[in-house]
C-alpha cells in the first residue's frame, strides 16, 4: 500500500519487453502531491516506459504503481484520469483549434454550451482566441515565418489547454518542453 504523503508511487516496478532485458528495474518512487518531477537520462534509460507506465500504456512485469493511494495497473488509461502530452503532438490535422479542443470534451457527452465555454475560456487563457478557427498546421507554418520560438510556445500552450479543460488528476509531459528550448537556442 502506498504511504499517505505519496501521490504516485512505484513499488518495486520493473519492466521488460522481450522477458529477458530489464528496461525498468526495481524502481522504488514515492512522490508527494503538486511535486514537479524531471526525469533525466540517456536514451533507453526507462524515462519514456516509466511514464508509459504511469499512464497506463504499458503493464509493469513486476511490482506496483499507486496513484493517490490505489494501486493502478489494473486500471485502463482512460479511467487513471490522467492526460498525456506525448513526445509528438496528437492533434487531428483536418480539424480546426477550437474543434481539437472541444473533441474529448464532446466525446464526454458534455452539452454544446459549455463545451463552447470551455473552448473560449481555454484559448483566452494562452492568448490563442484569435487562433481558433485555424488548422493545427496553420499556427505550426505560422511558427516558421514568423517569430518561430514565440507561436512554437504558442502552439504548446494550445497543446496543454486540452488537458486544463479535462480536470485530470496529473498531467504527463514527453519531451513537449524541450521543443520549446531547442527553438530559442537556434
Amino acid at each position: 500500500m502506498a504511504t499517505s504523503d505519496s501521490f504516485v508511487k512505484f513499488d518495486k516496478v520493473d519492466k521488460s519487453y522481450d522477458g529477458e532485458v530489464l528496461v525498468v528495474q526495481d524502481l522504488n518512487v514515492d512522490i508527494p502531491k503538486g511535486e514537479f518531477l524531471t526525469m533525466l537520462g540517456p536514451s533507453g534509460s526507462g524515462k519514456t516506459t516509466t511514464l508509459m507506465m504511469l499512464a497506463g500504456f504499458e503493464t509493469p512485469t513486476g511490482g506496483e504503481i499507486y496513484l493517490d493511494g490505489e494501486a493502478i495497473n489494473k486500471i485502463p488509461p482512460y479511467k487513471r484520469g490522467i492526460g498525456m502530452v506525448f513526445q509528438n503532438y496528437a492533434l487531428f490535422p483536418h480539424m480546426t483549434v477550437n474543434e481539437n479542443l472541444a473533441f474529448p470534451l464532446e466525446v464526454r457527452k458534455l452539452n454544446k454550451s459549455d463545451v463552447e465555454d470551455k473552448v473560449k475560456k481555454a484559448l483566452d487563457m494562452v492568448e490563442l482566441g484569435a487562433f481558433g478557427n485555424r488548422m493545427p498546421l496553420q499556427l505550426f507554418l505560422q511558427c516558421q515565418i514568423v517569430l518561430q520560438y514565440l507561436m512554437m510556445e504558442k502552439f504548446n500552450r494550445y497543446h496543454h489547454q486540452i488537458f486544463y479543460m479535462k480536470n485530470l488528476k496529473m498531467h504527463l509531459w514527453h519531451s513537449s518542453l524541450g521543443k520549446i528550448i531547442r527553438l530559442k537556442e537556434k
